[in-house]
Protein backbone atom coordinates (compact mmCIF):
# COMPACT_ATOMS: atom_id res chain seq x y z
CA UNK A 1 0.00 0.00 0.00
CA UNK A 2 1.59 3.40 -1.20
CA UNK A 3 1.25 5.90 1.78
CA UNK A 4 -1.08 9.04 1.08
CA UNK A 5 -0.76 12.08 1.92
CA UNK A 6 -4.33 14.77 3.09
CA UNK A 7 -4.38 18.16 3.02
CA UNK A 8 -3.05 20.46 5.70
CA UNK A 9 -5.86 22.91 5.75
CA UNK A 10 -3.97 26.04 7.17
CA UNK A 11 -6.25 28.24 10.06
CA UNK A 12 -9.04 30.29 8.79
CA UNK A 13 -10.44 27.58 6.28
CA UNK A 14 -11.96 28.23 3.78
CA UNK A 15 -13.84 31.62 4.54
CA UNK A 16 -10.79 33.21 5.35
CA UNK A 17 -9.66 34.49 2.35
CA UNK A 18 -7.08 32.08 1.53
CA UNK A 19 -9.25 30.33 -0.79
CA UNK A 20 -6.71 30.24 -3.93
CA UNK A 21 -4.07 29.12 -1.44
CA UNK A 22 -6.12 25.69 -0.49
CA UNK A 23 -6.99 25.30 -4.20
CA UNK A 24 -3.11 25.30 -5.07
CA UNK A 25 -2.30 23.12 -2.10
CA UNK A 26 -5.01 20.66 -2.93
CA UNK A 27 -3.48 20.37 -6.52
CA UNK A 28 -0.05 19.62 -4.65
CA UNK A 29 -1.62 17.07 -2.80
CA UNK A 30 -3.09 15.07 -6.03
CA UNK A 31 -0.39 15.21 -7.94
CA UNK A 32 1.40 13.72 -5.06
CA UNK A 33 -0.57 10.86 -4.61
CA UNK A 34 -1.23 10.36 -8.40
CA UNK A 35 -4.69 10.40 -8.49
CA UNK A 36 -4.41 11.25 -12.45
CA UNK A 37 -1.83 12.50 -14.95
CA UNK A 38 0.09 15.73 -14.06
CA UNK A 39 -0.95 17.81 -16.89
CA UNK A 40 -4.87 16.49 -16.44
CA UNK A 41 -4.72 17.75 -12.80
CA UNK A 42 -2.60 21.12 -14.00
CA UNK A 43 -5.58 21.85 -16.18
CA UNK A 44 -8.05 21.73 -13.88
CA UNK A 45 -6.36 23.78 -11.27
CA UNK A 46 -5.89 26.49 -13.80
CA UNK A 47 -9.87 25.87 -14.14
CA UNK A 48 -10.63 26.27 -11.23
CA UNK A 49 -8.59 29.08 -10.49
CA UNK A 50 -10.05 30.65 -13.57
CA UNK A 51 -13.72 30.42 -12.04
CA UNK A 52 -12.85 31.46 -9.05
CA UNK A 53 -11.51 34.87 -10.57
CA UNK A 54 -14.35 35.12 -12.70
CA UNK A 55 -17.09 34.57 -10.00
CA UNK A 56 -14.79 37.52 -7.81
CA UNK A 57 -14.77 40.01 -10.41
CA UNK A 58 -18.61 39.36 -11.22
CA UNK A 59 -19.18 39.98 -7.64
CA UNK A 60 -17.31 43.28 -7.43
CA UNK A 61 -19.40 44.38 -10.54
CA UNK A 62 -22.70 43.73 -8.50
CA UNK A 63 -24.10 40.43 -10.14
CA UNK A 64 -23.81 38.20 -7.36
CA UNK A 65 -23.12 34.44 -7.92
CA UNK A 66 -22.60 32.37 -5.80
Amino acid sequence: MKPVQVAAWREGGVNSGHLPDIYREYFKVRARNRVAPRWILYGIEKLILFRYRLKKFLNWLGMNIY
